[in-house]
């Protein structure tokens, strides 16, 4: 390695760590976002995260809320019992498995949702207007490379509630 693969390496490692100090204040800002959102749904901030992904995927298990919120599908009825309770979601029966369920979106649940992302989708149009060569659909394998790799590479990020 040359002095210039040295210098190279140097202003990278400067560059992640200032997009790392910004991810993480993006994070706070999301952090806060959720929470009002949440609250504005009269819902925990783990309900809004599952009905998210209910909405997304249009059917999924109490399983799969349970991994996506860090709970036992057990525990995730209780997610699942307050989203149903506030019109956000149904139970429905499950069309790969008659002994289980699914949970599934309501029109409620999807307006709400819907309502709620405008403000977040529009502000992050404004932050790609600054890179508007970058691909939308690289930003996101990025994050998710980066997002599963710190979830699989963090033992912080390895316990499970269970109640």
């Amino acid at each position: 390695m040359g002095a210039g693969s040295d210098r190279s390496h140097a202003r990278n490692s400067d560059e992640l760590r200032a997009l790392l100090r910004e991810l993480m204040a993006l994070n706070l800002v999301l952090a806060e976002f959720g929470e009002r959102a949440a609250a504005r749904l009269r819902v925990t901030r783990r309900d809004l995260v599952a009905l998210t992904a209910v909405v997304e995927h249009e059917q999924v298990t109490a399983g799969y809320i349970g991994d996506l919120v860090g709970l036992t599908s057990g525990a995730a009825t209780g997610v699942i019992n307050r989203l149903e309770a506030a019109g956000y979601a149904s139970r429905q029966a499950n069309p790969r498995d008659a002994r289980s369920v699914v949970v599934a979106p309501t029109p409620e649940g999807v307006r709400a949702l819907e309502d709620l992302w405008q403000d977040a989708t529009h502000a992050l149009r404004q932050g790609l207007e600054v890179a508007p060569r970058a691909r939308v659909g690289d930003l996101l394998d990025c994050v998710r490379v980066a997002d599963a790799a710190l979830k699989n590479g963090s033992p912080l990020l390895h316990r499970r509630v269970r109640d």
